[in-house]
């Protein structure tokens, strides 16, 4: 008895608090998994290919724990459903060229470190073959944005505009995957401002709340668009050499929050005050 009531007490403590609930199981199943990598990192030499699998692994965490509190608060029918915000595709095929804008940022971010930082720098990297540029692509496909967004955008999001308007919706759940991703820069250090990371993902977040409403609800566009963004992170300063990893960071920064900004200012109420997309 004591069992079944404790089971009942924890299901009805997610039917309660199912957001609340979502984002503490996040953090603890990214955190359980960064501690699984570690020991085996520990433990073994682990391939770059290999490490890229785990990296994938951890990065579907949010995915997961959205799952688990929609089946235990709501039911498998309702599961089914929240994998339906990825088959949500826009009938303008602009929002496929919005999603893939951030590629077309960071080459834009790399110009203006050349011109106007140092023109000297760099050559570049002339020596990225198809092979190896086809396994970025892959890995970045699997991990990240196709991980984290049927949680982020998929669950998360429409249940927060639910009780808040579209703009604190944004910026709540801005904070919260920035702190999420703050679990990894513990143990793995990018060399970024956390102040820096915090600002570029609350105005990502704003973007994309904005193009998810937009779009109808489309978890697919949020998905093309965070691919996009970290695919070309990699491809522009590690795999190009376009550009160092710092600068590029500070000058997207910059852009993205510039667009943020021009989004609030130019909507107004309409993005402060009212309430867009829900999961229905």
């Amino acid at each position: 008895m004591n069992t079944k009531t404790n089971r009942g007490q924890k299901r009805n403590l997610l039917r309660k608090y199912p957001l609340v609930s979502f984002f503490v199981l996040s953090y603890l199943l990214f955190l359980i998994a960064i501690l699984i990598i570690g020991a085996i990192v520990s433990l073994t030499s682990v391939s770059a290919i290999s490490m890229s699998l785990l990296v994938a692994f951890a990065s579907w965490t949010p995915n997961l724990a959205a799952v688990v509190v929609t089946a235990v608060t709501e039911g498998k029918t309702e599961v089914k459903r929240l994998f339906t915000g990825w088959l949500k595709r826009p009938v303008n095929p602009w929002w496929y060229l919005f999603g893939l804008a951030p590629i077309l940022i960071a080459f834009i971010s790399a110009g203006l470190y050349t011109t106007f930082v140092n023109s000297a720098f760099p050559e570049g990297t002339a020596d990225l073959t198809t092979s190896a540029f086809v396994l970025m692509l892959f890995f970045h496909i699997i991990q990240g944005a196709t991980g984290e967004e049927l949680g982020w955008r998929g669950f998360a999001l429409p249940g927060l505009q639910k009780r808040f308007s579209p703009l604190t919706s944004a910026i709540i759940l801005g904070l919260v995957v920035s702190g999420w991703h703050g679990l990894l820069h513990l143990v793995s250090p990018t060399g970024i401002p956390e102040w820096q990371f915090l600002l570029l993902m609350v105005s990502y977040s704003i973007i994309v709340t904005w193009a998810y409403n937009q779009s109808k609800g489309s978890v697919l566009i949020a998905t093309i668009f965070h691919f996009a963004f970290n695919f070309s992170l990699e491809l522009v300063s590690t795999s190009l050499g376009l550009v160092p990893l710092e600068s590029l960071f500070a000058i997207r920064t910059c852009i993205y929050t510039s667009l943020a900004v021009i989004l609030v200012l130019t909507l107004g109420k309409n993005l402060s005050k009212d309430r867009k997309i829900t999961n229905e």
